[in-house]
């Protein structure tokens, strides 16, 4: 086998491994997927925890990222630190929303303004948002902590004084 021939086996052997790598890593992680808001909201306070939801779409790879790296931990954490819920931009699904309505999460997600995917948007007491909202995958480096300060912002809102003090 000349030269040439060998290194063209190993080109193919090396982009079909890449090709089953990257296959079996395709497959998106997940998250419970919201169907009634108005339970996780009982439930959150209920517990003294915020809900954090990601607002995502299908396919998407900073969605993956964001779901992966950092909300599935969050998610699987003991003691709960949070509900952690999903919601896709595209989904007509239906959903028990915050009030306790029966809509779509389309529906859903008009009404909290998303149009961007992902974000991730922390939930107080009664559903209320609370903090900024984590708006793209943002710098790998420092998302754990705007995820960290947005949990901390959401749980002072479910203190009795809405998280304020006196001085």
């Amino acid at each position: 086998m000349s030269m040439s021939a060998r290194i063209g086996l190993v080109a193919v052997v090396a982009c079909a491994g890449m090709m089953f790598a990257s296959a079996g890593s395709a497959r998106e992680s997940s998250l419970t997927v919201a169907i009634d808001l108005a339970a996780d909201v009982a439930f959150a306070a209920k517990q003294g925890v915020p809900i954090v939801i990601l607002y995502s779409l299908a396919g998407c790879p900073q969605c993956e990222i964001v779901r992966r790296s950092h909300l599935t931990p969050l998610a699987n954490e003991t003691p709960l630190r949070a509900i952690v819920r999903q919601l896709n931009l595209q989904s007509t699904a239906p959903i028990r929303n915050f009030d306790g309505t029966l809509t779509t999460q389309k529906a859903v997600i008009e009404q909290q303004k998303i149009d961007f995917a992902p974000v991730v948007v922390f939930y107080g007491a009664g559903g209320k948002r609370a903090g900024e909202p984590l708006v793209g995958s943002m710098l790998a480096d420092f998302y754990g902590v705007y995820l960290e300060n947005g949990i901390a912002e959401a749980k002072k809102s479910l203190a009795p004084t809405g998280g304020a003090t006196k001085k």
